[in-house]
């Protein structure tokens, strides 16, 4: 005989508390993996700053290098601010500020020993700094203290027009 209308049927199946402890045991682990996550994703986020961080400073080492070449192989001159006097050889004036830094900083200092000399007077332009990341932010800073923004890394741009990362030392 066929079960009456007025008598509910039980239905085969998972009751509401059973869906309730699945749900939580699918839930539950993701706070977890949000606390493993979050940090690997702020590292790659840092590495595309000094990669971005690289290419302005090897824009910027290029620059020096046709100015150089087109002023009879000397730097620029101590009387005058090296970004605006690179300018025409840049691309773009975005090359100027570092990504780490904040809006309206730039990050970059050129090195007080070239300013005005001659290429052929520089010892060795492989070792030679030209271009460094630099606590203040300022436009056009000469000499200062290098900067270690990219965890625990400073972008160098040198005299050859090479850029290499290079980490910090570390103290004892």
């Amino acid at each position: 005989m066929p079960p009456s209308p007025d008598v509910p049927t039980k239905r085969p199946g998972l009751p509401a508390w059973g869906w309730g402890l699945i749900g939580c045991a699918l839930l539950a682990p993701l706070p977890i993996l949000a606390a493993i996550l979050f940090p690997v994703f702020a590292q790659a986020r840092e590495k595309a700053r000094q990669t971005a961080c690289m290419s302005n400073m090897k824009q910027q080492g290029l620059a020096l290098m046709m100015y150089a070449q087109d002023y009879d192989e000397v730097m620029p001159p101590k009387d005058t601010k090296w970004m605006d006097t690179l300018l025409p050889y840049i691309k773009d004036e975005k090359a100027y500020r570092c990504p780490s830094v904040g809006q309206g900083e730039f990050g970059y200092a050129f090195s007080s020993e070239l300013l005005g000399k001659k290429f052929k007077n520089i010892k060795s332009p492989v070792e030679t700094v030209a271009i460094f990341e630099t606590a203040s932010t300022g436009r056009n800073q000469v000499g200062g203290s290098v900067a270690y923004r990219h965890r625990k890394f400073t972008n160098t741009a040198f005299a050859d027009g090479h850029v290499k990362a290079e980490k910090a030392q570390q103290e004892d």
